[in-house]
């Protein structure tokens, strides 16, 4: 308990957790002044500009997709050359050296299930636009309202 070497590692255990508390925390007091800020703004009757999201169709699990995708290939065509480097050497087998490559299928795996599911769950007209967002509304202002004509509504008198 009392070596260096404990206190050390101990000393940066704390510096990494507390790192990370920092930042986390940071994190999360910037979301709750956000979330004040949007309630202060429906409060006064506006609308917040990142209130109505346009909708993209899906298109982000498409490009979501590719990238992770793209990415389980380049790590597969990273970890090729260790099994065929150990399958010229006679001391290890194949099959000891493939399972190297299973981080790498299971990342192309999983953008292939992406892109999958964009396609099998996009709708079915693409060429829907974006529903136009309605302007704030704005309490403070009457509308332009013809007068009322009050002479010609007298009770005939008898």
């Amino acid at each position: 308990m009392g070596t260096p070497e404990f206190g050390a590692g101990m000393v940066a255990c704390m510096g990494f957790l507390g790192f990370f508390a920092l930042l986390f925390g940071t994190l999360a007091l910037m979301r709750w002044f956000r979330h004040k800020e949007r309630l202060a703004m429906i409060e006064q009757g506006l609308m917040p500009a990142d209130a109505v999201k346009p909708r993209n169709n899906g298109k982000g699990t498409l490009a979501w997709g590719i990238g992770i995708a793209a990415f389980g290939l380049a790590l597969l065509c990273g970890l090729s050359p260790i099994v065929f480097k150990a399958a010229s050497d006679p001391y290890i087998s194949i099959a000891s050296a493939a399972p190297s490559l299973v981080p790498g299928l299971i990342v192309l795996f999983m953008g292939l299930a992406l892109i999958i599911i964009y396609f099998v769950t996009r709708p079915a007209t693409a060429d829907e636009s974006p529903p136009e967002a309605s302007p704030p509304l704005d309490f403070d202002v009457t509308p332009d309202l013809p007068p009322l004509d009050l002479e010609d509504e007298k009770p005939a008198q008898e």
